[in-house]
């Protein structure tokens, strides 16, 4: 039970590992082949001397918590024995002791555990990659039989048996031939926070700086591990209750818990295909008219798996669940849970999305931006998506499928429009949002990073402004507002989207694009088809899908005509459909929730604005038309024009004297092409008067 204690001189971080040198005795000398291990040590000067970063050097070594781990030399660098020389080996014969502290930067109590050490990782245990993950256990052998430490504040639990120390590999600053510049840092995490934006079983992180026997090792992230242990530890019971499904060291399927036989039931399921509703339902656990059957079990949770799959489909992620690598005739990087005593249906994580988001392409076989998962089952070439055995079985197959059904493709697109639409996770600004948080994490940390690793592959040593935030803004500026609408094509045009769009709610003129709404009693909200849709509004007020499995209008449907208004007198929750002919749109469903003692004034939805705006317009993206609204505060000549993406003038909507209030505007957008427009409302005479909002035309 012997117990660590390092202390952290954080001026003399560069100086005790000096630019290639080995730090000291037992450490292997540098060389960047591998034999077997290749070695990089120290601080770049050319960054620690760089005018830009000289001075921000303590900053950045401070501006996230550190973690330092120590165990004996021998442990990691013997030729025979250690860990890191060996990192191709793995299984218990190549754990070794540890003791792993937390020393936080915020006069916040850390922690000192003694815990199992192991190499993380799969193609990036090569040894010519000098900067290798790793992989804690917390074991009664070494000590204490869990961590019990807050890792995630209040965001997961505070018990852990094991936890993982990833750092970037595909598109690293260290690994030779892995393009560098295209390195973030956090494309696998955001898309993490995917599905924990959609309400998802998802798997947490957060950044560190890692210090090995002293020595500081660069930037990582914790994540947690989706197996039986975690899964108890979220979601009850024991780990004993679990089944874990992941890909092998050999591209096959594994049970690393459990056992694989739910598993193998989904699997005969999917050979024997999902066309009639009796399987598709039976798959969940239901008889044939969609009610549920005690006798039967729920195999997978279908809303877990669409969500699931958005988060592959909008990433472009070509490497999971299955890999473009291996023409996508195998599985990769894929993680199953499912509970044999609850029955509750096969969950699945998003795991190792660094071929993500990208706007180019890239690394190995990606294309970039137009990347397109959604029809790798109906490929005609040699990319074509095919499982002929149990052994390669995963969950894009799975939903390849199940997309012979109807009721899933209506299912499907429901996901699509709440995820997609109104602030879902995947629209251009809450996308955005979510990445610049991560970015925000590690803005001043992948300073240092780019000192330890920034010149192992790359020359001149890649920086913070040179690549980084490079990498960072073009997918911010290319990829989120681009991404979303190519999706939605690609959903199109295998019919997992319909052309229909839901129909709106509206309060005062103003669509409501909150999933949950305040107002007062007596409110009137209209639901009103899109202007530019054929068909008929149908709704509900009793929380049914005004749809009927089978696609006929269910008895308890209201038929709202083009539009129609109601009065909010108790909550409600509101689900509304567009039927034209036999098709009808995705669902648009609204909890409107009335709040004693608020009044019209009071309510959020009245607020009377005071200032010169102009405010995003609704719906957005759009097709072919769009509502504009825009305030006015005092009697103003008013000019709101429309510019496209080379800075010309293509339309004006507004150019007059207006008077006070809240105005809105349409632009019918059917002569111009699908892209990205920029709306432009200037006040004459008034200072700061000048607004742009962009607009996304997608046809």
């Amino acid at each position: 039970d012997a117990a660590a204690n390092t202390y952290l001189f954080i001026k003399k971080v560069a100086s005790l590992s000096r630019e290639g040198v080995a730090p000291g005795p037992g450490w292997p000398q540098p060389t960047t082949y591998a034999t077997p291990q290749a070695f990089d040590y120290g601080m770049s000067t050319s960054v620690t001397n760089n005018a830009r970063y000289k001075n921000l050097i303590d900053s950045a070594l401070l501006s996230v918590p550190s973690i330092s781990i120590s165990t004996d030399q021998k442990n990691l660098f013997s030729a025979d024995s250690g860990i890191y020389m060996n990192a191709l080996q793995d299984g218990d014969a190549w754990e070794r002791p540890a003791s792993i502290e937390l020393l936080r930067n915020d006069n916040v109590e850390g922690f000192q555990i003694n815990a199992g050490l192991r190499i993380r990782g799969g193609y990036s245990r090569h040894g010519d990659n000098p900067k290798h993950s790793f992989r804690l256990f917390f074991k009664t052998m070494y000590g204490k039989g869990k961590l019990s430490y807050p890792l995630f504040e209040n965001e997961g639990v505070t018990k852990f048996d094991k936890m993982d120390l990833r750092t970037a590999q595909n598109y690293s600053w260290s690994y030779p031939g892995h393009l560098g510049q295209y390195n973030t840092m956090i494309s696998d995490v955001f898309c993490r926070d995917l599905q924990r934006e959609m309400g998802q079983p998802y798997t947490r992180s957060r950044f560190y700086h890692l210090y090995l026997n002293g020595v500081y090792w660069g930037l990582f992230q914790t994540q947690e591990r989706s197996e039986a242990k975690y899964a108890a530890s979220y979601f009850g019971g024991t780990s004993d209750d679990y089944d874990v499904i992941k890909v092998d060291d050999s591209y096959g399927i594994a049970a690393t818990d459990g056992n694989l036989d739910a598993y193998r039931e989904v699997w005969n399921m999917c050979v024997a295909g999902f066309r009639a509703d009796s399987n598709y339902f039976k798959l969940q656990g239901k008889n044939a008219n969609g009610t549920t059957n005690a006798n039967l079990k729920n195999l997978v949770d279908i809303d877990n798996l669409i969500d699931y799959m958005l988060v592959i489909f909008y990433s472009g992620n070509f490497d999971s669940p299955t890999s473009k690598y291996g023409s996508n005739k195998q599985p990769n990087n894929m993680y199953c849970i499912y509970n044999r005593v609850l029955s509750d249906g096969f969950k699945f994580f998003i795991h190792d999305a660094e071929h993500t988001l990208r706007t180019t392409a890239g690394e190995g076989p990606g294309i970039g931006l137009n990347e397109n998962r959604v029809n790798i089952g109906t490929l005609t070439d040699g990319n074509k998506m095919t499982v002929t055995d149990f052994s390669c079985f995963h969950p894009q197959w799975l939903h390849f499928r199940l997309s012979d059904n109807a009721e899933y493709k209506m299912r499907f697109a429901d996901h699509v429009y709440k995820h997609f639409f109104n602030k879902g996770c995947f629209t251009p600004e809450r996308s955005s949002e979510l990445f610049r948080a991560r970015a925000k994490e590690i803005d001043m940390a992948i300073i240092a990073e780019s000192a330890r690793w920034g010149n192992t592959s790359m020359s001149p040593a890649a920086t913070k402004d040179d690549q980084w935030l490079p990498a960072i803004n073009d997918i911010l500026n290319n990829y989120f507002p681009k991404r979303f609408a190519i999706v939605r094509g690609q959903l199109q045009a295998v019919s997992l989207y319909p052309a229909i769009d839901p129909p709106l709610f509206v309060r005062n003129d103003d669509p409501i694009i909150d999933r949950q709404f305040e107002c007062a009693a007596g409110a009137r909200i209209l639901i009103q088809k899109p202007l530019y849709e054929n068909g008929t509004v149908y709704y509900t007020r009793n929380g049914d899908d005004p749809r009927r499995i089978g696609g006929a209008v269910s008895a308890s449907a209201i038929n709202a005509g083009t539009e129609t208004t109601i009065s909010v007198d108790t909550t409600l929750l509101i689900k509304a459909r567009v039927l034209n002919g036999a098709v009808w749109s995705a669902l648009h469903e609204i909890t409107l929730v009335v709040t004693p003692g608020m009044t019209a004034v009071q309510g959020r939805d009245e607020a009377i604005p005071t200032e010169m705006a102009l405010q995003q317009n609704y719906p957005n993206p759009f097709n072919p038309s769009t509502t504009i609204r825009y305030v006015v505060s005092h009697a103003s000549r008013v000019t709101i024009a429309v510019y496209n993406l080379l800075g010309e003038q293509i339309d004006v909507l507004v150019d007059g004297m207006m008077q006070p209030g809240m105005h809105t505007v349409r632009w019918n957008a059917s002569a111009f092409p699908s892209g990205m427009y920029f709306c432009r409302m200037s006040v004459a005479g008034t200072e700061g008067s000048v607004s742009v909002k962009k607009l996304l035309l997608m046809k």
